[in-house]
């Protein structure tokens, strides 16, 4: 079974709880030098999980009790959640790297 490292771990823990997300906050902590995340090794984490599909429904709903029926939906949620850190889509990215 796939676990989630730091600092990912602790960002969907914080700071993606259904109850208690907010893409401003997550973004301003993670723009933050000298913040409590790495963002390049978070989004690269995240990027991982996100090509892989490392994380399952049952593992995000561990960390941030969002409870989802599919992968495909919980793809879409950290794809919001990459795009909400780095405010450009996600897609446009991968298409600038390759």
């Amino acid at each position: 079974m796939y676990e989630i490292e730091n600092p990912l771990k602790d960002v969907l823990r914080y700071y993606c709880h259904v109850e208690t997300y907010d893409p401003v906050i997550l973004r301003e902590v993670m723009d933050k030098e000298n913040g409590p995340f790495d963002k390049d090794i978070c989004n690269g984490q995240l990027e991982h999980a996100i090509e892989f599909k490392k994380i399952t429904p049952n593992l995000y709903e561990q960390l941030t009790d969002e409870d989802f029926d599919s992968q495909e939906e919980v793809q879409d949620r950290l794809i919001e959640i990459w795009q909400d850190i780095n405010g450009q889509h996600f897609y446009d990215k991968k298409v600038k790297s390759d």
